[in-house]
């Protein structure tokens, strides 16, 4: 509804700004002698342009034309074909536009915001922008969790080390505190705990067996191969050929063993039939002979 009610709105200051020109006199010209120095005597047109009085100022053109001014898509005028100045857009005429327009435009905005206020969409729309809110940090919370064997499978030698779901609450401190004991960095080399001491971790502090420990290091060792070979695989030239290859065997055999099976089916059906029609018939003949 406002985006209708502007365009109405602009639509009628068009039509007014066309009347306005639209009432311009026609130009009267008046001849009069112009000298220069060294030069004959000629007569050089003096133009005068003669108006209504209206409501608003329009521009005035030094043309015999007195209709509206022409127009471009842009919705600049048109520039003159006769004369060799080049357009330029800071008239008079088109501040005067600018202005009244954005006259229609203000009086246009002010009317849509007291529609949506009465709707009540919007408490205020000259509301005062929220404050910024500071940012703040709080306490930082420690928790120790439990030791426990893991399954990761990239590791170089022995148990994978996890930690597990139990855990302690430490104390809590705040953010300078923490930032002052926790002490520097360590880089991924420093990171990396040897097999020797993971097993000792394991089974000091965590209480794992000797025997959990080792199984542990085997499953790791034997998922570290599968992963390694089947990435080898993927990444051969012949990976696909070979796949293709075993797809097709696997086919082949299923389908022997569905035919085997078949054949097999039919021969105890058979079989079964045949019980049943010796057993029938010799029934029949014991009822005969009684």
């Amino acid at each position: 509804d406002i985006t209708m009610m502007i365009e109405e709105r602009l639509k009628m200051h068009t039509r007014k700004l066309e009347r306005r020109r639209s009432a311009t006199s026609p130009v009267k010209l008046n001849y009069s002698s112009c000298t220069e120095k060294n030069s004959p005597k000629e007569k050089c047109p003096k133009t005068t342009i003669s108006r209504r009085n209206s409501t608003g100022n329009l521009p005035s053109r030094n043309s015999a034309y007195a209709g509206p001014t022409p127009l471009g898509p842009d919705g600049f005028p048109l520039k003159s074909c006769l004369t060799s100045s080049p357009r330029t857009f800071a008239t008079k005429g088109y501040l005067e536009r600018i202005d009244s327009t954005s006259t229609v435009l203000t009086s246009i905005s002010n009317s849509s915001e007291t529609v949506v206020a009465d709707r009540g969409t919007l408490s205020s729309l000259d509301a005062n922008p929220r404050p910024k809110n500071p940012v703040s940090f709080g306490n930082i919370e420690v928790r120790k969790y439990e030791l426990a064997l893991g399954d990761h499978p990239f590791v170089s030698e022995g148990p994978p080390i996890s930690i597990g779901w139990s855990y302690k609450k430490c104390n809590t401190l705040s953010v300078d505190e923490y930032e002052s004991i926790r002490g520097p960095s360590l880089n991924r080399e420093q990171m990396k705990i040897p097999s020797e001491v993971r097993e000792h971790m394991l089974s000091n502090k965590a209480g794992v067996s000797t025997k959990a420990i080792k199984n542990a290091a085997v499953v790791a060792q034997r998922s570290q191969n599968d992963l390694l070979r089947s990435i080898d695989t993927e990444q051969s030239p012949n990976a696909e050929k070979v796949e293709e290859v075993m797809g097709a065997a696997k086919r082949k055999l299923k389908r022997f063993v569905r035919r085997k099976n078949k054949v097999q089916e039919e021969e105890e059906l058979w079989k079964m039939a045949h019980n049943a029609a010796i057993a029938k018939h010799t029934k029949e003949i014991y009822e005969l002979g009684r």
